[in-house]
């Protein structure tokens, strides 16, 4: 449709005659009557006041489409922007994929390393953003004292079996219940319930609860009749959840397709690489 139809279109749309809108826009009925014959366009000056006058936008003015903002609900979140991410990493590196995007499509490792500004990793149920690596300073975290009780506190294997338990239950319980406000399903736990449940005596599982409220992945605990109750912290337990996922990466026998920046050689280029 041309630019006269559509002012026609809008026109009518609006409830205006052609001497309405000359008047708003002070030019003559005639004149109005020429642009949507097309026999003349308004001038360029003009027409934003013209798309003022109709009450639509320029880009409507010209037949262009407007994307809408699309909604999601925050429990699609995570999976919308992890597409998104993914669909942004296949165009920009397509081209530079042997098979193009239609290769990256279903690659199941994709990942952007550059050695200035961070790294990306996508794969088919994890995404993972970095953007200190190979920043000046950034191995400093690998010298901090403090983090090394952390990371053993995490590979002492009865905790991290109570902490799987409580991760699934919880989770579970959100999913066989999906009416259940997000503040209401927060899952509480007893010594002796999570020992009877995972095979551990309950010195065992008081050692492990112990370690997990020192990590904070225990939200808070509660006091009656002599039994004490442990929360599950859901929020602090995905910091946990992504630190392993990172680690089964290392050990994954996928194809990882990559666009790389090394500045020694000035230049991008795409490498695979087979992780083992």
């Amino acid at each position: 449709m041309g630019l006269g139809k559509t002012i026609l279109e809008f026109r009518k749309k609006k409830g205006l005659t052609q001497e309405e809108l000359g008047t708003r826009l002070g030019v003559t009925n005639q004149a109005v009557s020429k642009w949507e014959n097309e026999t003349s366009l308004p001038d360029v000056m003009l027409l934003p006041e013209l798309a003022d006058a109709l009450g639509v936008t320029l880009n409507a003015l010209y037949g262009i489409e407007e994307k809408k903002e699309e909604k999601v609900r925050a429990d699609d979140f995570p999976k919308a922007a992890r597409e998104a991410l993914k669909r942004f990493f296949v165009e920009q590196a397509g081209a530079r994929m042997p098979g193009g995007t239609e290769l990256g499509e279903h690659i199941n490792l994709l990942g952007c390393v550059s050695d200035t500004s961070g790294t990306v990793f996508l794969s088919r149920d994890f995404s993972f953003i970095e953007n200190t690596f190979g920043m000046p300073g950034s191995e400093a975290v690998f010298e901090r004292a403090e983090l090394i009780p952390i990371l053993k506190k995490l590979t002492d294997r009865n905790a991290l079996k109570v902490f799987a338990y409580m991760y699934r239950t919880t989770f579970d319980r959100k999913s066989s219940d999906p009416g259940t406000e997000s503040w209401e399903w927060a899952c509480t736990y007893t010594v002796p319930a999570v020992a009877a449940d995972c095979g551990l005596d309950e010195d065992e599982v008081l050692e492990a609860v112990e370690k997990l409220d020192s990590l904070h992945l225990i939200d808070s605990k509660s006091f009656h009749d002599g039994v004490t109750d442990y929360y599950f912290s859901k929020d602090y337990a995905q910091f946990v959840l992504v630190l392993f996922h990172v680690l089964d990466l290392l050990f994954t026998d996928s194809r990882t397709y990559a666009l790389r920046r090394d500045t020694s050689r000035i230049s991008d280029y795409l490498f695979e690489k087979l992780w083992k």
